[in-house]
């Protein structure tokens, strides 16, 4: 067996490969290095986990926007290819993000300020996404009244 390190995001992931996989691997095209296939439907599923969440169409009928008790903290067209989304940030950490990866640009048609657009094509793995996206909830969550912020933090625990 050969140990592969793959690159993701500046990481190295390893996977356990028998003999005659390793010509096949190089023969595929450069995305299959990336962990990055993160449908509208787990996006939906996994904003949907958190406590007091909610899906709404406010704007049209393609631009899904999750909202805790009311308030964004991500947008997503259900129709781009590949999925595009708008999270919340904090500025510091935005423009650190847009500086280390390519598929973080300044939030479409948000504040430059305090939103990100990522782009799952260009290889972020889940676990990356995740973190955007639990970070974009808690700064929702921070700036919510205090009574709001209470009864969410309560029912996260």
């Amino acid at each position: 067996m050969y140990w592969l390190f793959l690159l993701s995001t500046g990481r190295e992931e390893v996977s356990r490969l028998a003999e005659t996989e390793v010509s096949q691997l190089f023969a595929k095209p450069r995305s299959f290095f990336y962990i990055w296939d993160m449908n509208i439907e787990e996006l939906r599923e996994y904003c949907l986990s958190k406590p007091f969440t909610e899906d709404t169409f406010p704007f049209d009928e393609t631009t899904l926007v999750m909202k805790v008790l009311g308030k964004m903290f991500l947008l997503v067209d259900i129709n781009e290819k590949p999925v595009a989304f708008n999270v919340k940030c904090d500025p510091e950490k935005a423009i650190e993000l847009r500086e280390k990866y390519s598929f973080v640009e300044p939030g479409f048609h948000m504040s430059k300020t305090h939103w990100n657009t990522v782009t799952c094509e260009s290889g972020v793995n889940k676990k990356l996404l995740k973190e955007w996206i639990d970070h974009s909830y808690e700064m929702v969550v921070k700036g919510m009244p205090k009574k709001d912020r209470e009864k969410v933090l309560k029912k996260s625990k």
